[in-house]
């Protein structure tokens, strides 16, 4: 895999260690917070490629706003958390690319419950 697609799956792991997310969201993170634009055309097959290695799941029984469903005409969005595996990889990947990220915080912990999925 070519730096430029690690570093851009670091940066989405990184946008969902704060939260579970859907796609426009996470391009909307990655964009505000590490100023790197990430077209929709790239971000879906990204996930999906995430997903297809397990280190990123799509989370059931989220509670959609009625706004949101307006506005993808009653097609709820698929959210995304990072899982333990994806974890452990966002740490390999900040040691290969000697990534700081201080004010967001450390990577989580690959050994915290909340990657038992």
């Amino acid at each position: 895999m070519d730096h430029f697609r690690s570093l851009t799956y670091c940066f989405a792991l990184l946008s969902l260690m704060h939260g579970d997310k859907y796609g426009v969201e996470i391009q909307k993170y990655v964009s505000m917070h590490y100023c790197i634009e990430i077209s929709l055309g790239a971000l879906y097959p990204m996930l999906k490629a995430l997903e297809a290695e397990g280190y990123i799941a799509q989370v059931a029984d989220r509670h959609i706003s009625q706004e949101i469903l307006e506005i993808r005409r009653g097609k709820p969005p698929k959210y995304y958390r990072i899982t333990k595996s994806g974890a452990e990889y966002l740490r390999c990947l900040r040691e290969c690319f000697s990534f700081d990220d201080d004010d967001r915080g450390d990577p989580p912990d690959a050994t915290d419950p909340q990657f038992d999925t």
